[in-house]
């Protein structure tokens, strides 16, 4: 009797707690609002930090008109990232309208998530793969090391040297790549993967020595599949999606362009 209650009133608490996530989700999107090219309000990074990456930013779409925005989150309140990501900058409308030269990089530290949403008009320059190297190499890589900050300033720089130089721009700075422990340095090292080459080889051929029996035993092979996988955790969409500030709007009057984003890009989590 009691175990029916408890798992009555499980169900009834499940029901119940994901309409309420998905509406303060809701709630979080219609009231953020752009602070130019960063809105940092997770606090991940140091006033001169922000100050001179926002300079860059800024910079970059004085030049070429494209819009890289930063955005960092305590919470998404129950969101999902690409969803959640996707959603934001329709309502920002990052880029220009049109040109649709938008892309977005949003941290939601609570979820542990991350997302690179890129406009229709990137999406050649910034393809699916490209943007999960740079979520790897230059975001992750320094989140997994508790360097927020610096996976942030990273992940934006190296996205804004890939848009720079696509409208024939040369920016300032260059991303730099978090030092590897050493653990990665032995498991790169030539010298540990030939002498592991050289091990299996042994094994294998002692098995086959051994399986063969000294005359006439023979052995049957077993095919085995190809698994394809992808790394890091990605995921990319496929919906589309409109800015929802139109006429232009500056950083003045808070929006952007009215840009549209097909949800191409990449997540990731650490």
């Amino acid at each position: 009797m009691y175990r029916r209650i408890l798992i009555l009133l499980c169900g009834w608490a499940l029901l119940l707690s994901t309409p309420l996530s998905a509406a303060t989700s809701e709630q979080l999107i219609a009231q953020l609002e752009p602070t130019g090219s960063i809105t940092d309000r997770a606090n991940l990074l140091s006033s001169n930090t922000e100050q001179r990456l926002r300079g860059i930013l800024d910079g970059l779409r004085a030049k070429t008109g494209a819009s890289l925005v930063v955005v960092t989150l305590p919470s998404m309140q129950g969101g999902q990232i690409d969803d959640f990501t996707n959603r934001l900058f329709e309502k920002w409308g990052v880029g220009e309208a049109g040109k649709d030269n938008g892309v977005m990089l949003l941290i939601a530290v609570k979820e542990r998530k991350m997302r690179i949403e890129v406009g229709y008009g990137l999406e050649g320059v910034i393809p699916d793969g490209r943007a999960g190297q740079i979520r790897d190499q230059y975001v992750l890589a320094y989140f997994k090391q508790n360097q927020m900050e610096k996976g942030v300033e990273a992940g934006a720089l190296a996205l804004a040297n890939i848009v720079a130089k696509h409208y024939g721009v040369e920016l300032a700075q260059q991303a730099t790549r978090p030092q590897s422990s050493k653990r990665d340095r032995d498991r790169n090292n030539p010298l540990v993967f030939i002498f592991f080459s050289l091990f299996v080889v042994f094994v294998i051929y002692s098995a086959i020595r051994n399986q063969g029996g000294g005359g006439g035993g023979g052995y049957g092979g077993r095919r085995y599949g190809r698994r394809r996988y992808y790394g890091g955790g990605g995921y990319y969409g496929g919906s589309s999606s409109r800015g929802g500030f139109g006429g232009g709007g500056g950083f003045s009057s808070g929006g952007f362009g009215g840009g549209m984003s097909g949800g191409g890009g990449a997540s990731g989590g650490w």
